[in-house]
């Protein structure tokens, strides 16, 4: 069995304590957005994470956000 690295199980675990926009990520483990979104990337393509982009309305010009969330 693989060990999960520090990276991937402090992510892990900010997504099982609420954080579904990759900020929020990185605001609640600390990381860089160079460690978070590529963490993000790997545990989507294992299928442990499902992601959505979700347009804003509200700020205009602004690219989609994705939204994360853990699979059962």
């Amino acid at each position: 069995m693989r060990r999960l690295s520090p990276q991937t199980t402090a992510v892990l675990n900010a997504l099982r304590a609420g954080a579904t926009y990759g900020h929020a990520v990185m605001k609640a483990t600390g990381l860089a957005s160079g460690t978070v979104y590529p963490v993000l990337r790997r545990m989507e393509t294992a299928g442990w994470v499902h992601s959505t982009s979700v347009i804003s309305y509200t700020i205009p010009g602004r690219p989609p956000r994705r939204v994360y969330t853990l699979t059962a």
